[in-house]
């Protein structure tokens, strides 16, 4: 069972630090009992790490054959597997897709509370006697749950898989203000001109907030044309307002020094190779190397 919990983990994306202590194996099993809805006793116990967070798994064997993991890091569940078993293929599908998906919202209720009610649900695979389910959250703070799935059985209502993301469990700390990071990125760039393009967004990877700005360069003033580089990508940490990156969004290259308005470099003014004229000058002494070689030949 540990390779079907790594896996939604993995994919449902369980990569944000929150703010609670790290659970206890027994405060893990709470969570892990109130989504069995039974006692998990005599079962066994297996704890390792995903993505720096400690996953704590209790799996029931045969014939139950269920396994419940909880996310000790965030203390909240991260999935529910129950083995279905075959299909009967003259079995007569009791629930509708409607129906079927009743059973997970209610059970997303069960384990969620309030906030599945920000939940919305959609069908994912309906082809078969098991429904696969998927929801988000209708809400953009990026807080709480932000995604499940899961699967419903049609000929019994047996929900067989469920799994949950969740964001944030609070917003990260902030100290700059939208307007300071814009400046940061405006003041780094350097070029005269140069403006804010888009929407700036606060972005939140693994408990950190930072700024996303994009800096929009001019024409090149003298030969009208544009710049080398028409957006700058910043990402500014929003409390400490360090310039973690910054990368070209469009074209070839940064632009250069003369236009940041600095001393141009020694080399400037410098004209290129003439590599046609090296070529044909090699060319030519290839030739009278052979013509030598030929003519001495015959006065032997």
């Amino acid at each position: 069972m540990r390779n079907l919990c790594a896996i939604t983990a993995c994919a449902l994306g369980v990569l944000i630090t929150g703010t609670v202590a790290e659970l206890s194996t027994e405060e893990a099993r709470a969570i892990a009992e109130h989504a069995a809805e039974k006692a998990l006793t005599n079962v066994d116990v297996e704890t390792y790490v995903i993505a720096d967070h400690t996953m704590v798994e209790f799996s029931m064997p045969a014939p139950e054959d269920e396994s419940y993991c909880v996310d000790a890091t965030l203390g909240v569940l991260s999935s529910v597997w129950r083995n279905q078993g075959p299909a009967d293929p003259e079995a007569e599908y009791a629930l509708t897709i409607a129906e079927a998906q009743q059973v997970i919202e209610d059970y997303a209720h069960y384990i969620l509370g309030a906030d599945a009610d920000d939940l919305l649900w959609t069908v994912e695979r309906s082809d078969g006697w098991l429904v696969e389910f998927s929801a988000h959250s209708t809400l953009d703070s990026g807080f709480g749950v932000t995604t499940c799935s899961g699967k419903v059985s049609r000929i019994d209502g047996w929900l067989s898989y469920y799994a949950q993301y969740y964001g944030d469990r609070t917003p990260p700390s902030t100290q700059i203000t939208q307007a300071q990071a814009e400046a940061i990125a405006l003041a780094d760039c350097g070029v005269t001109g140069a403006q804010i393009s888009g929407e700036t967004v606060l972005d939140v990877w693994q408990g950190h907030a930072s700024w996303l700005v994009d800096v929009e360069l001019p024409d090149d003033a003298a030969s009208g044309e544009p710049t080398t580089a028409s957006i700058l990508a910043y990402e500014i940490d929003a409390v400490s307002g360090e310039v973690l990156t910054s990368d070209v969004y469009e074209g070839a290259q940064r632009p250069s020094s003369g236009s940041r308005g600095e001393a141009a470099s020694s080399n400037e003014g410098a004209k290129p190779l003439p590599w046609g004229a090296v070529g044909i000058a090699v060319a030519a002494f290839i030739v009278l190397v052979i013509g030598v070689s030929i003519w001495r030949s015959r006065r032997r």
